[in-house]
């Protein structure tokens, strides 16, 4: 799911940014990420007036299965993104959000094979937006899919984003040769997602985006220049 929360920050807090640090950390493992994340997650959804908290009800600090990426600059935490892992008996978090969704027809139960995750509840601050910052979030999401041995890995989308999410090798999960989709209704905001994923090994993921994904996976540790949307931005990345 695409969140976008606001910070209260100085101005020209923008025009300041010219490096960042990506990290990943085990929710279980790391308590104190694991709240830099929620207070920001947890601002929009009540900024928002979002009913629906997944990583709130499930109690997802205490998981297993369950890995944050966090995108800091200067000491403030500007973004992140969760990796849910299957443990167990379990539904996908998309699955668990598009119960909301006012998709008329009846939903089957759609079956995933052993080694796929799903990457969800991705959100930067607002003052960031513009800057390719979910781009790079999702980017070092798949790496770290990748490092964790996942064979596919699921992101539930707006459709505004489709085309950023192309540049990374995702592609619409289908259902009798149709793309899934569903029709979140909020307030007076209607949107239309698509379910997506990436497979490493699939041929026609670009093959520098594959490359760079998957060095990364294997370094763990990488600063590289990421051009995106026209900005470039140096990225510490420690996956």
């Amino acid at each position: 799911m695409y969140l976008i929360v606001t910070f209260d920050e100085k101005p020209g807090f923008l025009a300041h940014i010219k490096k960042i640090t990506v990290k990943s950390f085990v929710a279980n493992k790391d308590m104190g990420s694991c709240l830099e994340y929620s207070e920001g997650y947890q601002k929009i959804i009540t900024e928002q007036g979002i009913n629906h908290a997944y990583i709130k009800r499930h109690q997802w600090m205490q998981s297993d299965g369950i890995y944050g990426i966090l995108a800091e600059n200067d000491g403030h935490v500007i973004g992140g993104v969760i990796l849910f892992i299957p443990v167990d008996k379990f539904s996908f978090p998309y699955e668990d959000v598009t119960n909301f969704s006012n998709k008329s027809k009846k939903k089957t139960p759609f079956i995933h094979q052993e080694g796929t995750g799903e990457l969800f509840a991705l959100w930067h601050a607002n003052q960031v937006a513009g800057w390719g910052l979910s781009y790079i979030l999702l980017k070092a999401g798949l790496a770290l899919s990748i490092k964790l041995g996942l064979k596919k890995t699921l992101y539930l989308s707006a459709d505004f984003n489709l085309r950023l999410i192309d540049k990374l090798g995702f592609e619409p999960e289908l259902e009798n040769d149709v793309p899934i989709t569903y029709v979140l209704q909020q307030a007076s905001i209607k949107t239309v997602i698509t379910l997506n994923s990436f497979c490493s090994d699939n041929e026609f993921v670009a093959r520098q985006q594959k490359i760079d994904i998957i060095e990364l996976a294997k370094s763990g540790v990488s600063v590289k220049l990421e051009s995106v949307l026209g900005k470039n931005l140096e990225v510490e990345y420690h996956i």
